[in-house]
């Protein structure tokens, strides 16, 4: 008879991750002209390793994931910082992959979502900077005609 052994249990170190996603951040906190306050970096590196490790609890719900990603575009997180952080959660997925013989990191769908998010809050922010422009523009066609 075949003895049934429970799957291993696969623990993601989180304090590992928040080091990690806080070097990803502290290397590119200063390329494509961020907003984001070197201060704030701890704390961005905490919350995306608490959004992963949610996501990774919670895979039925993409929600928490997306609205992060909104989230980090409006606090003016560039592409590359976005990218150096995605590649840190790929890392630690696919360690994770290794150990419990996954095939699909859950980085992926995590990441997924997290830049999907992230381009809606950029999209959304770029419309609003375009509307800003047109109606400096108008003004400034109407006050010329004046």
């Amino acid at each position: 008879m075949l003895s049934e052994n429970p799957a291993p249990t696969v623990i993601l170190n989180q304090e590992r991750l928040e080091i990690e996603l806080k070097r990803a951040l502290q290397s590119t906190i200063f390329s494509s002209n961020l907003r984001v306050s070197p201060r704030r970096v701890n704390q961005i590196a905490l919350e995306i390793a608490v959004t992963f490790c949610l996501f990774l609890a919670e895979r039925d719900s993409d929600a928490p994931t997306f609205e992060y990603g909104q989230r980090l575009a409006s606090e003016g997180v560039g592409h590359r910082t976005m990218l150096a952080l995605i590649e840190v959660l790929h890392r630690a997925s696919w360690e994770l992959a290794d150990i419990s013989g996954a095939d699909l990191p859950a980085s992926v769908q995590c990441s997924s979502q997290l830049l999907a998010g992230y381009m809606a809050g950029r999209e959304a922010y770029l419309l609003q900077e375009q509307e800003r422009t047109r109606m400096a523009l108008d003004r400034a066609r109407t006050q010329i005609r004046l």
